[in-house]
């Protein structure tokens, strides 16, 4: 059993302590692709661009992987040449698009040359044979934002896709956001010391 533990690092860093927070957290628990497209029909959230973890092992190296694991449940911003921008630890994921609203394509940012987006194309697979795979070239978009987000954290995910208006309120800038779906697949027939749980 990987304990969600793990990932807490991830989303709540500089965030009010999860085990506080009352906003519909469930079990995670396996599912399918259309519980998914139900699950985001349902609550009105964007159902375009949507991805998931191309399969278990990927899932399981995303988990584990010190710098990977880092990426869960967060907002990556990667630059137009596909270099991912740092993350800002001093600021909640939580806080609602603050990084998108202050985007400028002139601005010197922090990048890694760590898991550029052409390390996280592989990982993704998209959710129904209909969505295209990603097809994106350098400089197409000034930012490219993969957007994370997974049923089971319940009314949190209006906040990862609350990113969708603030978007919207930057029609100067050309960005591509792709929603990554972190939840088990049911077709990945996951051992039980292989999914995740609250702890």
């Amino acid at each position: 059993m990987v304990y969600i533990a793990l990932l807490s690092l991830a989303f709540l860093e500089g965030c009010v302590p999860f085990a506080k927070l009352s906003m519909g957290v469930s079990r995670p628990r396996e599912e399918t692709p259309g519980e998914l497209i139900t699950y985001l029909h349902k609550n009105s959230f964007p159902t375009n661009n949507l991805f998931i973890i191309k399969d278990s092992s990927t899932y399981i190296k995303m988990l584990k992987d010190s710098v990977l694991h880092q990426f869960l449940f967060t907002t990556v911003v990667f630059r137009g040449d596909f270099r991912r921008i740092e993350n800002d630890t001093s600021r909640c994921q939580w806080s609602g698009g603050y990084m998108v609203a202050h985007l400028k394509t002139d601005s010197a940012y922090s990048v890694s040359d760590t898991y550029s987006f052409n390390d996280f194309v592989p990982m993704m697979t998209p959710l129904f044979d209909s969505i295209q795979p990603l097809q994106v070239v350098p400089g197409e978009f000034d930012f490219i934002i993969v957007n994370t987000w997974a049923k089971f954290l319940g009314k949190f995910n209006e906040r990862l896709f609350s990113l969708s208006e603030t978007i919207r309120e930057r029609p100067d800038l050309k960005i591509l956001v792709i929603n990554l779906n972190l939840d088990m697949q049911r077709s990945w027939n996951l051992r039980k010391d292989q999914k995740i749980t609250l702890n």
